[in-house]
């Protein structure tokens, strides 16, 4: 295959040139080396000379067309080394090189025989447990697992006439099935605020519900909760020309909450919204003369703290 080396324009006509491609013919001896030329011709070589005295030279060699091979050389020189020694130089290695281009890539070798086997050098945990293992249970996220106790504060608002009320409440609550679903029971009082004081109105009332329970993380849950409620109302009031008077009744109705449980899993504290409606609206006359109306329907607050005792 030919080989055209491309100089520069001034080192063309030099009498080193035809050393640089004598000695490339030499190291080619099946092929033709040649000075300038078509690039479609075969292997294409350059060269670029470093230093005012040539002290360095680069060497290029490639192969026409886009996936043709390619390969370089860098060579530097001693001072001793004369003009034609080192452009005879040159010219050999831009002959090795295209020696190696033109000759063919070797397919790599396919193995006849099955391999012999190679031990690892590292080993794979098996990815299935023996079969007489035992199951391990594994307990919801959102569950608290064991017994509910709670005791906390209350306030209540009746907003179709205003009044207000204030109390404590106590709660026992235990998860059910697979504690995501809870039961509960509770205890209220409450007292009236404001106007509702001065009839010395108060409110007992017990309840048991159901509700269900969502963790946001591993810290917070909401619960939603729905409750029967039997709810006793007493009344107290005095007037100038009157004895003290007392009276009550008792009513029933229900109450939804949303509450949120924020702690570890032994102790959470928890602040809640509700609603409640409870019997009728009830008119309160003193001497005859209208007090104050109680609302069935009350909006509320609750905050309180809770204590878990884990199942065994």
């Amino acid at each position: 295959m030919i080989v055209v080396i491309e100089l520069p324009a001034e080192d063309v006509a030099k009498p080193v040139a035809a050393d640089l491609v004598a000695a490339c013919s030499q190291a080619h001896p099946d092929g033709e080396c040649v000075l300038g030329g078509s690039k479609d011709e075969g292997l294409h070589a350059f060269v670029v000379w470093e230093g005012a005295e040539h002290q360095r030279a680069f060497l290029w060699v490639e192969a026409p067309g886009p996936n043709g091979r390619a390969a370089g050389r860098r060579l530097e020189f001693a001072d001793s080394d004369k003009p034609e020694q080192r452009w005879r130089s040159v010219g050999f290695v831009i002959g090795s090189l295209a020696m190696d281009l033109e000759a063919p890539r070797e397919a790599p070798a396919i193995a006849k025989e099955k391999p012999a086997r190679v031990d690892p050098v590292f080993s794979v945990a098996p990815t299935r447990e023996p079969s007489s293992a035992p199951a391990v249970e594994e307990k919801s996220e959102v569950a608290f697992g064991g017994f509910g106790f709670q005791a906390g504060g209350l306030t209540g608002w009746e907003p179709t006439v205003g009044n207000a009320r204030a109390g404590a409440q106590l709660e026992v609550l235990h998860g059910l099935g697979t504690e995501i679903l809870l039961v509960q029971a509770g205890f209220r009082y409450a007292a009236g605020l404001g106007a509702a004081s001065e009839t010395g109105l108060s409110w007992y009332s017990g309840s048991a519900g159901i509700g269900v329970r969502g963790a946001i993380d591993s810290h917070v849950a909401v619960e939603a909760t729905v409750d029967l409620v039997i709810e006793r109302l007493d009344m107290a009031a005095f007037d100038s020309d009157a004895p003290r008077g007392e009276t009550g009744r008792t009513l029933a109705g229900g109450r939804i909450g949303i509450d949120l449980t924020a702690g570890g899993p032994l102790v959470a504290f928890v602040g809640g919204l509700e609603a409640s409606a409870v019997g009728g609206t009830t008119q309160i006359e003193v001497g005859g003369r209208p007090v104050t109306t109680v609302s069935p329907f009350v909006l509320g607050l609750t905050a309180g703290v809770r204590v878990i005792i884990p199942d065994d």
